[in-house]
């Protein structure tokens, strides 16, 4: 029997980030591992039952291979997955939130191609959202509420092909945090005042690769992510391990839970 290293790997990482609950008080809204039911939904395996409906053009949204088990494979021409009433979505302006998912690029991302989101399927102040924008090539990360300049985060992070990255988005209630492999690559804060971010109460509704243009993403989509609450650096660099080559993953990652586990006595 072929031992999947990297998916004990994962779990690890999530008991790890279970055994943290009473320091963050947070918990999984969903998570899409990419595995999919006989009606071909993507299986919600936060336990909440918030299935990923797989929509779009003439070939829908399908499981596939991924970093960590299946992934959701998108085709480019107009697949994408979303729950429209998802339960316990972190949808208020006040309220703290993350999302994470690991990613690979088949092709190069259209401009403004959205890569996951939540809150809204447009691009107005109700959105969460990662994109990407081109040019330059390869495309960069850019997390977008409205399509107004003041309410984007901007960074220079690119998105390349054939290389799986992690993309984290982080709100602590004040601002909007942005990482990529583990790596902080922008924040900004957000209010309703002109050059910050403005943020409005969201809908109840999920996505990934639903474009609010008619752009999207060809690749996989691997175990896609929201928390009621804001992940710290550490719990988001023990989710970073999956990206590294095995073993020393594993060896990486014991150490920073070591690490953590010394700093609490």
């Amino acid at each position: 029997m072929k031992i999947n290293h990297r998916k004990i790997q994962l779990l690890v990482a999530i008991a790890f980030l279970a055994s943290l609950a009473g320091i963050s008080h947070g918990t999984e809204v969903l998570q899409w591992s990419g595995e999919t039911n006989t009606a071909g939904a993507f299986i919600d395996a936060s336990g909440n039952g918030n299935t990923g409906d797989a929509d779009g053009g003439a070939t829908l949204a399908i499981s596939a291979p991924g970093l960590v088990g299946n992934a959701i494979y998108l085709d480019g021409n107009g697949a994408f997955v979303q729950n429209w009433n998802t339960t316990g979505l972190p949808t208020l302006a006040a309220d703290t939130w993350s999302m994470n998912a690991y990613v690979k690029f088949d092709a190069a991302a259209e401009n403004w191609a959205q890569i996951y989101n939540f809150g809204s399927g447009s691009y107005d102040t109700k959105n969460r959202g990662l994109v990407t924008i081109s040019p330059p090539d390869p495309p960069t990360l850019r997390f977008v509420t409205s399509s107004a300049g003041d309410d984007q985060l901007f960074t220079t992070a690119i998105t390349d092909v054939g290389v799986w990255h992690m993309f984290t988005v982080t709100c602590d209630g004040a601002n909007i945090t942005m990482y990529r492999d583990g790596t902080q690559i922008g924040t900004e804060p957000y209010t309703s005042g002109a050059g910050t971010i403005t943020l409005a109460d969201g809908d109840p509704r999920a996505m990934v690769g639903r474009p609010g243009w008619s752009t999207y993403i060809e690749g996989l989509v691997d175990e896609f992510t929201i928390w009621d609450n804001t992940l710290n650096q550490t719990e988001i660099n023990v989710l970073a391990q999956a990206l590294v080559p095995e073993p020393a993953s594993m060896l990486i990652m014991s150490s920073f839970i070591f690490a953590f586990l010394l700093k609490r006595k």
